[in-house]
């Protein structure tokens, strides 16, 4: 899960630690700072831990962003496409 506030942070969860951050935006492009999270350790299900390490890096490694609604994906430049996200 992903959720951006209006006052520049972010929330979600990975799939067992959530995480936390500020971002800003300037038209398309989109910066994360501050990124943190929890430390916690799943065993399941079974791939979750590396999951949360790629949601992780992914989400830091964003620079682009577009919204088709419903979906909000996240990219690295127009290189590649990192994160694509629901809305609920």
């Amino acid at each position: 899960t992903l959720k951006f506030d209006k006052d520049g942070t972010f929330r979600g969860s990975a799939g067992c630690n959530r995480f936390s951050g500020s971002y800003s935006v300037e038209g398309e492009l989109i910066t994360v700072k501050s990124l943190s999270f929890t430390e916690m350790y799943c065993n399941g299900p079974p791939g979750v831990m590396v999951q949360e390490q790629q949601v992780l890096s992914h989400l830091s490694n964003s620079t682009r962003f577009s919204i088709n609604d419903p979906y909000l994906a996240l990219s690295y430049y127009d290189e590649e496409r990192l994160l694509v996200f629901e809305k609920a």
